[in-house]
């Protein structure tokens, strides 16, 4: 679920879906007990053009944590933010980093 990318979400957590006003909630539920010690409840609520506007974390302890989502902008990103340059006096010869998942 990290930075709401929900590819193969179905193995890690039992999904159900509703309509709410004009929007959707997504409610995912941890099946791993590895995941439900960290996480009781993921809730990510959608407005109408499908975009995530609202998270809330329920975690084991009782503690809940909410996030919402603003001004968002599906504008192209520069590739030279993703470019790494070694500090002076490193050798990066002949290594790639790469950044972000995949």
């Amino acid at each position: 679920t990290a930075s709401l990318n929900l590819e193969g979400v179905e193995q890690i957590y039992n999904i159900s879906g509703s309509r709410e006003g004009s929007g959707y909630l997504l409610h995912l539920a941890p099946r791993t007990p590895s995941m439900k010690r960290m996480l009781q409840q993921f809730v990510i609520r959608f407005n109408e053009g499908l975009q995530a506007d609202r998270t809330e974390m329920l975690q084991p302890n009782g503690d809940r944590i909410v996030t919402l989502y603003t001004n968002e902008a599906r504008a192209p990103i520069d590739p030279t933010m993703f470019q790494f340059s070694p500090p002076a006096g490193t050798n990066g010869a002949g290594r790639t980093a790469r950044v972000g998942g995949g």
